[in-house]
This record gives C-alpha cells, sequence and structure tokens, in this order.
C-alpha cells in the first residue's frame, strides 16, 4: 500500500527522499544546523527541490560547513564563490552564509549555541502545528522573537518566512499533514499537542 505524505514531497525524487528521511527531524547539531539555516537562505523566491539540485554543491563550496574556515574566507575566496558554478551564485546570499558563520563563531566563543538560542525560543520542544499555518501574518508573528534575537545577534537575511521554513526543517515546527505518514513517525508524543486554543494565545501573547 502506497504511503500518504504531504502533497509537495512528490515533485521530484528528491524532495521525498527529503521528506522521507530529514524534513522535520528534530536537529539540534550545530553545524546541520547551521547547513539548514544557509539552505533555507539560498531557497529565498526558489522551489526547495532546486536547491536539493545544489545542495552537494554549496556543501562542499563551504568546506562542508566548517564555521571556523567560512568566518576566515578571503575576499578573493568570496569572489571565487561568486563564479562558483558548484552554488546558486547569488551575491548577496553567499555574503550573507560568510558573515552569518562570523556571527556563529562568535556566538560560540561567548559560550551560545544556535541549539540553544533556537529551541529555547520555543521552550524546548517540537511544535505539532500540521501544515495549519499558512497566513503570512500568523508566520510573521509566530517567527518575530526568533527574528528579533537572531538579526539583534547580527545574522543576515533570516525574514520571516525564511525563519518558519528554517524551524520546519529542523523540527522544531512538526508541519507534517495529519494524514502523511511521517506526522504519526515525529508527533511527540509525551508532549501536549498544541491545539487551536493554545495556538491562537501564542500568538496573542507574542503580539502583546
Amino acid at each position: 500500500m502506497e504511503k500518504e505524505r504531504c502533497d509537495w514531497a512528490t515533485g521530484s525524487e528528491r524532495l521525498l527522499t527529503y521528506h522521507d528521511k530529514q524534513w522535520g527531524v528534530p536537529e539540534h547539531d550545530e553545524r546541520q544546523l547551521f547547513k539548514m539555516l544557509t539552505l533555507e537562505i539560498f531557497q529565498a523566491g526558489l522551489a526547495w527541490d532546486t536547491v536539493l539540485r545544489f545542495e552537494a554543491g554549496i556543501t562542499a563550496a563551504f568546506h562542508d560547513f566548517q564555521l571556523e574556515e567560512i568566518s576566515q574566507f578571503s575576499t578573493t575566496e568570496r569572489e571565487m564563490l561568486y563564479l562558483d558554478k558548484r552554488l546558486i551564485r547569488n551575491h548577496a546570499k553567499i555574503d550573507a552564509t560568510i558573515e552569518n558563520a562570523k556571527v556563529l563563531v562568535q556566538l560560540h566563543q561567548s559560550g551560545e549555541s544556535l541549539d540553544h538560542l533556537v529551541w529555547s525560543t520555543f521552550s524546548e520542544a517540537p511544535i505539532d502545528l500540521h501544515g495549519t499555518m499558512t497566513d503570512p501574518k500568523e508566520i510573521k508573528q509566530f517567527t518575530k522573537a526568533i527574528c528579533q534575537q537572531m538579526k539583534g545577534l547580527g545574522f543576515m537575511r533570516v525574514g520571516p518566512t525564511t525563519c518558519y521554513s528554517f524551524l520546519q526543517s529542523i523540527g522544531v515546527v512538526n508541519d507534517h499533514n495529519l494524514s502523511c505518514f511521517r506526522y504519526a513517525e515525529l508527533v511527540d508524543k509525551k508532549a501536549e499537542p498544541v491545539t487551536a486554543q493554545l495556538f491562537a494565545l501564542y500568538i496573542k501573547l507574542q503580539v502583546s
């Protein structure tokens, strides 16, 4: 019997694999978190399948997301990336990746982490929204706190849509449809479900 999936997952083999193996799995590894943030930044204005097609090239060009190495890229190395065909050659996104690596290195030096920054903002537990949030205004309010924190630290290109996609990808938000086989596999059975009433209260608190 064919497994039921989120509609977007059937667009290509790349999307199917990403959906079934990675999307929405709670992630705490610092380098992987930075990688996913970077890929979401590169996605802006593009289809996710396009980003997955370039994933291996982006990973190689950015030295497997070794933060210290990226943060020390010279002007020449940066300009070489602008011409690197393995990448989505958007100068602003490349610049953001390098600058974000510098911010994250500084964060580590202060004893903090991207993992703690992101997960502590959402009470350290996945939030079960199962694809119900589609209104841009709701997304903006939901991501308000994390966007403000990240921008305040100096992270670049971390607007509401990018931040929300990042939260989906690393499992802070479980946005698999209720009918999707991955929803049941990833839902936190120990946690209280986020009901519509609780979520409405959360948004209200964010606005106030």
